[in-house]
C-alpha cells in the first residue's frame, strides 16, 4: 500500500538558492521516493505542484537520492497532490507538539574542548527559554546536564528543519552534529542555518550594571586575541606580546560602553613611590589594572604585586572599584581560580575583583 507523508504544508522561501524544501516522503513498493519544492517556493505546496522534483533515495548511494524517470514522478506528484488537498478540518488525534515542526537543533562550541554539546529538537518555545533568553541575558545555559558559563561558549549554531532529528535521512547527521565538521548537515533537505536571524550578541541594556560588561570582555578577551591573527590575504596581524599590547587593546574595547576612559592617571603614593594606573573610569569610580604573565612571574610573585596594587588604590579617592585583569594565554600562573579567591575582596572603602584568564 502506497504511503504519503507530508513534511510540511507552509514553504517559507529559503536565502540559499541552491537548496530545495522537501514536502513531502513517498512509499512504494519498498521504495523511498522525496518530493521537493524550489528553494523560492512560499506558501501552499498545491501553488507549487509544476515545478515540483521527485528523487528516488538510492540503497547503494549512502544517503543520495536520484531523479525519478518521468512517470513515476507524476505519480508521486499525484498521490501528494492528494494528500494535500484532503480536508483538515473535523477531529484531530492529540498532537505531541514536539512532533510539529519547526525543529531547531543547536551546536556549542566550547573554548579550548575539541567536543561540541547539541540539543536537537527543541521547540520554539524551549529554544526560546533555554538558549536565546540565557545567552542574550548573560546567564549559564544548561544543555545535556551540563552548565556552561557565557564566557566559555566561543560560538553558538541554530539550525531549523521541519521534521525531528529522528528522521534525518542519514544515520550519520546526528554523529557529524557533534563534531568540528562544519557541513554536519550536509544531505538533509530543508535544513536552514537561521544562527544569524535568532542569536544576537549580549546589549549593553542586558547588563545590569556597565562595571559587568568591562568583566565580559576580560572574559572573553582571548577570542578577541586569536580572531586578530585570522587577517585574510596574509595582512599584518596584531600580536599581543607585552603588557603594554593587552593594555592598549583592552582600552579600545572599554571604550565601546564608555565615553570617559582615562589613561596614565597617577595614584597616591605607597611605601615611597607612586606609579601609574593603566586606566581610570571616573563614571564608575573604576580602575583597571593590566598585566600579562610572562616567563619569571610566577604565583606568588603576581599575588605580591597584586596584594601592593590594592594597597596603593584604596588610597586613591576616585577608586572605589578595581578590576585586576591578569591575561594568561600560556596558562603561565598556577592554581588561577585561588589567586582570584584569595585576592578579590569587597570592603567597605574598595571593592576587589581579579581575574585570569583566558579559563581553562
Amino acid at each position: 500500500m502506497d504511503k504519503v507523508v507530508i513534511e510540511q504544508r507552509i514553504l517559507r522561501e529559503s536565502q540559499d538558492s541552491d537548496s530545495l524544501q522537501r514536502i513531502a516522503t513517498v512509499y512504494i513498493d519498498g521504495r523511498e521516493y522525496r518530493v521537493y519544492a524550489l528553494s523560492k517556493a512560499s506558501g501552499s505546496p498545491l501553488d507549487w505542484l509544476g515545478h515540483l522534483s521527485v528523487h528516488l533515495r538510492s540503497p547503494i548511494s549512502f544517503g543520495s537520492d536520484i531523479l525519478a524517470d518521468a512517470s513515476m514522478g507524476a505519480y508521486v506528484i499525484k498521490l501528494v497532490r492528494e494528500e494535500l488537498e484532503k480536508p483538515n478540518d473535523g477531529p484531530k488525534a492529540p498532537t505531541d507538539a514536539r512532533s510539529v515542526g519547526p525543529h531547531y537543533h543547536v551546536r556549542f562550541h566550547i573554548l579550548n574542548d575539541s567536543n561540541i554539546e547539541v540539543k536537537f529538537d527543541l521547540t520554539r518555545g524551549e529554544l526560546e527559554k533555554r538558549i536565546l533568553e540565557p545567552y542574550q541575558n548573560l546567564r549559564p545555559i544548561v544543555i545535556g546536564g551540563r552548565t556552561i558559563l557565557i564566557e566559555q561558549v566561543e560560538r553558538v549554531e541554530v539550525f531549523e528543519t521541519p521534521y525531528p532529528s529522528s528522521r534525518f535521512s542519514s544515520p550519520m547527521t546526528a554523529t557529524l552534529a557533534r563534531s568540528m565538521r562544519t557541513d554536519c548537515f550536509f544531505g538533509e533537505s530543508n535544513v536552514r542555518n537561521v544562527t544569524d536571524e535568532l542569536i544576537r550578541t549580549p546589549s549593553v541594556m542586558a547588563l545590569p550594571q556597565k562595571t559587568d560588561a568591562i568583566e565580559l570582555l576580560c572574559l572573553r578577551f582571548h577570542i578577541v586575541a586569536k580572531q586578530l591573527r585570522k587577517r585574510r590575504e596574509n595582512r599584518p596581524t596584531l600580536d599581543l606580546t607585552d603588557e603594554y599590547d593587552v593594555q592598549d587593546l583592552l582600552h579600545a574595547l572599554v571604550r565601546i560602553f564608555f565615553d570617559d576612559v582615562r589613561p596614565e592617571e597617577w595614584t597616591p603614593s605607597y611605601a615611597g613611590k607612586s606609579s601609574r594606573m593603566d586606566f581610570l573610569l571616573p563614571a564608575a569610580q573604576l580602575v583597571v589594572e593590566v598585566k600579562k604573565s610572562r616567563q619569571g612571574l610566577d604565583a606568588a610573585q603576581l599575588g605580591s604585586e597584586l596584594i601592593e596594587d590594592i594597597a596603593r588604590y584604596r588610597e586613591h579617592p576616585s577608586c572605589k572599584q578595581l578590576l585586576c585583569f591578569v591575561y594568561d594565554p600560556e596558562g603561565r600562573i598556577a592554581n588561577p581560580r585561588g589567586i582570584e579567591g584569595d585576592l578579590s575582596q569587597v570592603e567597605s572603602d574598595l571593592e576587589v575583583k581579579v581575574i585570569i584568564a583566558p579559563r581553562d
